[in-house]
């Protein structure tokens, strides 16, 4: 019986661009001219992790840019919650598919204004493309990440969706699709998980702030300022570092779970 949940974000968390490669770093993911890794350290420690507790990815990611990833022998999890929370996937496109974890009433509420706002999004010129993601949320992608830092025009957008900038990407989301879904998902399903959570960027904080135990960067302190149970580990460690400090929190505190089986979840 798995006694622990682990929820980790992705991409920059567990998985990295080309532009972070390292030596002896695995290929995870190939997309056009995309290429992703994972540093064998993580890949080690997931699949130790994996022995006692469900590792379950959370990420911003769609259905099918989830289901590009070729995950190392011994670290493939058996579901994952994409689409910032609105969808749990099987990673197997043949077997059960998608379930959507949204009110879709609550989401027919709100269509018109993702569709009206993607459409808006079009006629900036710092925007290089847009999308609307699994009929989810608006993504923009700009076409020179420095002007983020500029405050580029699309930022103030005419939209009651919450934005989340993240170099060249722009997020609209709706109000009720964020990644604290995945936790409630975790809670409904088993009430007695002690649940871990890791994230690296503010996206990442709904989810972390009501876990039992959470791992960010150090520059997300300010905004984790008022959480007890988190481990800070420095940006430029924190993605080799997070996979053996959860393993580490799991081997020395055995006490802490309470029990808690994870096959229905």
């Amino acid at each position: 019986m798995k006694r622990f949940a682990v929820l980790t974000d992705i991409d920059g968390t567990i998985i990295h661009s080309a532009g972070f490669y390292a030596d002896g770093d695995i290929l995870v993911e190939t997309s056009g001219a995309y290429s992703g890794y994972m540093h064998p350290s993580v890949k080690n420690a997931i699949g130790l992790i994996s022995n006692t507790a469900t590792i379950i990815p959370v990420t911003t990611r769609s259905v099918d840019q989830y289901r590009r990833i070729n995950w190392p022998e011994g670290t493939r999890p058996d579901i994952a919650i994409v689409t910032n929370g609105a969808n749990l996937v099987t990673p197997d496109a043949n077997k059960t598919g998608v379930v959507s974890l949204i009110d879709e009433a609550e989401h027919e509420l709100w269509r018109q204004e993702i569709i009206s706002t993607e459409r808006r999004l079009g006629s900036f010129s710092c925007v290089r493309d847009t999308r609307v993601v699994d009929g989810s949320y608006v993504l923009a992608i700009l076409n020179d990440a420095s002007r983020v830092q500029g405050h580029p025009s699309c930022l103030d957008v005419d939209t009651t969706l919450k934005v989340f900038r993240e170099g060249k990407k722009v997020y609209y989301f709706p109000p009720y699709i964020n990644k604290s879904i995945a936790l409630a998902h975790v809670r409904r399903q088993i009430p007695d998980a002690f649940v871990i959570a890791a994230g690296d960027s503010l996206n990442d904080v709904a989810m972390m702030t009501y876990a039992d135990f959470a791992f960010a960067p150090s520059s997300l302190k300010s905004c984790m300022a008022n959480r007890r149970a988190v481990t800070f580990i420095p940006d430029e460690e924190f993605e080799g570092a997070l996979m053996p400090s959860i393993l580490g929190l799991i081997v020395g505190a055995p006490d802490k779970c309470r029990g808690g089986d994870f096959s229905g979840v």
